[in-house]
């Protein structure tokens, strides 16, 4: 009996360190997308939110997805959360873009000089186009047609030209349409700086 009890102990400290320093599963990507899918969710309800890019690094991955609230409005709010699954699970930060409604402004390009300013995203471009100088037309609309929707669009190299615009690329076009008159007014913005080329419409 007296061997038995320390053979059972060897066999559990075995068991034990087994457990402790065996190597961890790696979860497969689909999981590491649905729990940062399930927690975008759930922290931010009612928002559009999608991931942007998923990397894999030793036994973790790295996911940075894109938060936005707001969304089809003059002044949209555009987040970018970092996660790294499973090893921390939450959020490890979360990065401000643009500030529109959510945060009380209507921002773009924070804390960057016009010259440093280049318009990457969809909601930077929706707010360039009625913040920036030569937007008196577009922000006067956009005050008239409460219900106004904009839509952006970027144009390179590989997406072609703009409708009515074939003589430029690497630039935005944001279109604003409301449903209360059935006006649409066109904006034509450069991804740098977000100088506005040209405004037309029925608007």
């Amino acid at each position: 009996m007296n061997k038995v009890i320390p053979a059972l102990l060897l066999v559990l400290v075995i068991i034990l360190g087994f457990i402790v320093f065996a190597p961890k599963a790696v979860p497969s990507k689909d999981e590491a997308q649905r729990f940062v899918n399930d927690d975008l969710e759930a922290k931010y309800p009612g928002t559009l939110h999608e991931i942007i890019s998923a990397q894999k690094e030793g036994a973790n991955w790295n996911i940075k997805a894109r938060v936005t609230f707001d969304y089809g409005t003059a002044c949209p709010t555009r987040l970018h959360a970092y996660y790294t699954y499973p090893e921390f699970g939450y959020a490890v930060r979360a990065e401000e873009i643009t500030k529109g409604k959510q945060l009380g402004t209507c921002e773009v390009c924070i804390n960057l000089t016009p010259d440093k300013c280049l318009l990457f995203f969809e909601e930077e471009a929706v707010i360039a186009s009625h913040t920036r100088p030569g937007a008196e037309q577009v922000s006067s609309y956009v005050l008239a047609h409460p219900d106004a929707v904009p839509t952006a669009k970027f144009y390179d190299e590989s997406a072609g030209y703009p409708p009515e615009e074939p003589t430029h690329y690497n630039v935005w076009l944001v279109d604003w349409k409301s449903a209360s008159d059935n006006s649409t007014l066109n904006v034509l913005l450069n991804k740098t700086q977000g100088a506005i080329i040209k405004v037309w419409g029925t608007g």
